[in-house]
């Protein structure tokens, strides 16, 4: 965005709330305010300041309120994010309602276990959970030069943000939206981790990929403390005209996915960005993919 101003001769504003870093385009300081302002209304960020009351906010107030909302991110790094399709962020945070954290009720999904063992004669017990294993998908759009995302809630994040002790502040919606790969669970019966990979790929970001054209990268293991399941990453070549849906997963099964490119030059940067909640597949699978690209580039140049 500094990069745009630059370009367009105009001073530069004050640095970009989080919100906005996943935005490719100039956004002004009147819109950063708006947008910021309705952000705070559906409890995105930070509250907007009361003494600001219903009007626009003087120029300096403003600043140095939204440079408070960035610095409060951890990061100082504006990404170039291209939103692709699915469900926007802001609309999924709005739609969110009574959300709270109760007692397991059982699924279908995961089951505590309680594994029993001796170990040197002593009798010792270790608890985990049960999973289903998995696939991941790294997409490189070939139009973009860039690696395909995506965003979504995961409760889990949100409900381990949650003080232990009772007390303190309840997380804001903000902070259970993660960044991951197009991903799904190995749980149809009769097909290969790779059929499974396809479809994902179609349902989460609406692609139709050739099944032949899905290559495995690797496996491995979730959590091994506490699941040890396995997740199955593969590889994927898009571009637009492979585009067969809107992509954002299946709203009846309660997925509101959105969809994001991020250009590859700034992938490396992004995994090591701690400001930014991601998955360990999209970390091993982008530091995969800029290797090899890497060695892409350096064989062609020799």
């Amino acid at each position: 965005e500094r990069e745009g101003e630059r370009e367009r001769g105009r001073k530069s504003s004050p640095g970009p709330c989080w919100l906005f870093r996943a935005s490719n385009r100039f956004v002004s300081p009147d819109d950063l305010v708006m947008w910021t302002r309705r952000a705070a209304t559906a409890g995105l960020l930070g509250r907007w300041p009361k003494e600001w009351g219903s009007r626009t906010p003087a120029s300096s107030s403003r600043s140095r309120w939204c440079t408070r909302q960035c610095k409060a991110s951890g990061s100082s790094t504006s990404y170039a994010f291209q939103r692709l399709s699915g469900p926007k962020m802001e609309e999924t945070a709005r739609a969110i309602e009574g959300i709270r954290v109760q007692e397991f009720q059982g699924s279908r999904y995961v089951r505590p276990q309680t594994v029993s063992y001796d170990l040197e004669g002593t009798a010792r017990t270790w608890d985990m959970i049960k999973s289903m294993g998995s696939v991941a998908v790294v997409l490189y759009h070939r139009d973009l030069d860039s690696v395909v995302l995506v965003r979504q809630f995961r409760p889990p994040v949100w409900a381990s943000q949650i003080p232990e002790s009772g007390g303190g502040e309840v997380p804001g919606l903000e902070a259970g939206f993660t960044y991951e790969l197009c991903a799904g669970l190995i749980d149809k019966s009769g097909l290969t981790p790779a059929e499974i990979a396809r479809e994902e790929i179609a349902e989460e970001c609406g692609y139709e990929v050739a099944l032949g054209s899905i290559a495995r990268v690797t496996t491995y293991t979730h959590a091994t403390a506490h699941l040890g399941s396995r997740e199955d990453i593969f590889y994927a070549e898009i571009d637009e005209s492979m585009r067969n849906g809107e992509g954002g997963g299946l709203s009846a099964d309660g997925e509101a996915i959105e969809v994001l490119a991020l250009p590859l030059r700034q992938a490396r940067e992004f995994v090591l960005d701690p400001a930014y909640p991601k998955s360990a597949a999209l970390i091993m699978g982008i530091q995969w993919l800029v290797g090899e690209r890497e060695k892409k580039d350096a064989a062609a140049s020799s």
